[in-house]
């Protein structure tokens, strides 16, 4: 028996995962199970590539991430799929679920998700700050999952009663899109004044990727309106950390146009007592230096992910081995058992499976000692060892 395992980049978290997968399956198949693998460098040469795996009679594609996912649906509508590395199923499928109460795809494809556990990083987020007043939500406009994952965090701040704001860092494809919608309601303010008589040649032309949907007029950007990108601050904001205003009109998520990082940041420390970055965001690569704007400032820094997580006060690590484990695992009842892919419920990873860190380097410039639940994170990167936090089959 021969399984497909389709790589989207065959960087380090690809190679994880495929390693705890076939760990599982050899496991329970013993030398009756092989491996055929092969990394998509494009949708079509992907397509291609699984097309020749299939006609070679694999019983099952494993996929890690969105683009060998979206090859392997391309491919095939009838050989099981089991894909991880996946954040969103529904926006990488370009469906919604079958099922949204259960959260299953209804087709031949199902897997673990990456997404987070808010709660989790809520969890995280009060243990490490001592006086917990405001939560600083940072995000890129370009990019919609961490959107929706700080829409998630604040759920969940408002169940606790914790003030939060979001601070948003304006990219030059932002910048434009404010441009185009500028034009777009010029141009729609000129076609609804009685005194304009069509004779206006003044340019009102927008950008390629600009899409006016009626009848709000709205510019799309990245799948989003204007509303769902802006900042957003909580019925509960009182101005910040050390404030009580009830004016809840002296309230902006204003900033000028052209800020750059460092304000924006520098903003936000003045006025919240911890900075959370979500997972797998855009700002991982300004990681270092929000993180030690805030460091500066005495704020504590919450990661997302293990990219943010070396920069920031504490992070928690999503063991990548493990859900690639319970993939495994997931594709031998589908073989075996003859189980439906499509009508298993998509899940998170397992809570046992995440360990909470610190960087000791960020955290002695706050004081902050932590219990033995909480690891060094370079410590940790030293001694860790795949199955360290899985269940083996036996």
């Amino acid at each position: 028996m021969t399984i497909g395992i389709a790589h989207s980049n065959g960087l380090a978290e690809d190679t994880m995962l495929s390693n705890g997968f076939r760990d599982a399956l050899t496991a329970l198949y013993g030398d009756r199970v092989t491996f055929s693998e092969c990394t998509i460098s494009s949708l079509d040469e992907g397509t291609h590539v699984l097309d020749s795996i299939i006609s070679d009679g694999d019983t099952l594609i494993y996929a890690t991430g969105n683009s060998a996912l979206s090859a392997s649906v391309l491919a095939t509508s009838e050989l099981p799929v089991v894909a991880t590395g996946i954040m969103d199923f529904k926006d990488a499928l370009g469906s919604h679920y079958k099922d949204t109460s259960k959260e299953y795809t209804g087709t031949n494809v199902t897997g673990i998700s990456s997404y987070p556990d808010i709660t989790d990083q809520l969890s995280l987020m009060i243990e490490a700050t001592k006086d917990l007043q405001a939560v600083g939500l940072l995000y890129s406009p370009d990019d919609p999952i961490s959107i929706r994952i700080n829409r998630d965090m604040e759920h969940y701040l408002d169940e606790a009663g914790i003030p939060w704001k979001e601070y948003i860092l304006p990219s030059e494809d932002y910048r434009t899109y404010l441009n185009d919608k500028a034009a777009i309601e010029a141009a729609a303010a000129k076609e609804d004044d009685p005194g304009n008589d069509g004779d206006d040649t003044s340019d009102t032309s927008v950008t390629p990727d600009a899409t006016i949907t009626d009848p709000s007029q709205q510019v799309i950007f990245h799948g989003l309106s204007f509303d769902e990108v802006s900042p957003r601050i909580s019925a509960t904001w009182t101005g910040g950390k050390g404030q009580n205003t009830t004016d809840r009109s002296s309230f902006t998520t204003d900033l000028p146009e052209r800020a750059s990082l460092k304000k924006v940041v520098n903003y936000a420390c003045r006025e919240c007592s911890v900075l959370y970055l979500p997972t797998a965001s855009n700002l991982d690569k300004f990681a270092s230096k929000i993180a030690s704007i805030a460091t500066r400032k005495q704020v504590v820094t919450v990661g997302g992910d293990m990219a943010s997580g070396r920069y920031t006060t504490v992070t928690l690590y999503q063991d990548v081995y493990d859900i690639g484990y319970r993939a495994g695992i997931i594709a031998y009842n589908i073989i075996t058992e003859g189980e439906l892919p499509g009508s298993y419920t998509i899940k998170g990873a397992a809570s046992s499976s995440y360990a909470k860190l610190y960087q000791d380097s960020v955290s002695v410039r706050f004081g902050l000692s932590f219990p033995k639940s909480f690891t060094e994170y370079d410590d940790f990167l030293v001694n860790y060892e795949p199955g360290m936090f899985t269940t083996l089959v036996s």
